[in-house]
């Protein structure tokens, strides 16, 4: 049987009256428990006229996008200003961003290492890498061409660009 052709029972609606606003089930669970999708339950809640009870927040408070805590704005971090002028926020507060930061740092850190030495692609000398101008999205951080044949490179290119006249 479709979704579609499926009746909704009393017994659904009053499992819908009573778990719709419970902030321990997520639609998602609700619709898996009704074998039914998500959109057909948020439309059935709508056609019996429940609604999401919205948690109101206090001012000079916020919720953390990452552990779902209200706490005082001074616990997040200043992001800009919104266009009237009001200051803006991150989402998620200063602990939660400094763990999620830390944690992408020494992620990036971990595979991306500078290399000490390379191998020029152009003139195939091994070379310190302090004669590499760096390249954040390479893997060992370092441009192929080592500096010269860079500027060689470069000065070639000019040349034919602007037909010699630099």
């Amino acid at each position: 049987m479709k979704f579609k052709d499926k009746v909704w029972t009393n017994v659904e609606d009053d499992f819908l009256i009573k778990y719709y606003n419970n902030p321990d089930f997520k639609l998602s669970e609700l619709a898996l428990e009704l074998n039914r999708s998500e959109g057909a339950v948020r439309s059935r809640c709508f056609k019996l006229g429940i609604k999401k009870v919205v948690e109101t927040i206090p001012d000079g408070y916020k919720r953390c996008s990452i552990c779902n805590d209200i706490l005082p704005i001074t616990n997040f971090s200043k992001n800009g200003k919104k266009v009237n002028g009001d200051i803006k926020y991150h989402s998620s507060c200063k602990i939660c961003k400094k763990l999620r930061d830390s944690y992408l740092l020494e992620k990036k850190i971990k595979y991306k290492k500078r290399a000490k030495h390379k191998t020029c692609i152009v003139c195939n000398e091994n070379k310190t890498s302090d004669n590499f101008n760096s390249k954040k999205d390479s893997s060992d951080l370092l441009h192929p061409y080592c500096k010269d044949c860079l500027r060689k490179k470069r000065l070639e290119n000019n040349k034919l660009k602007f037909g010699g006249n630099i």
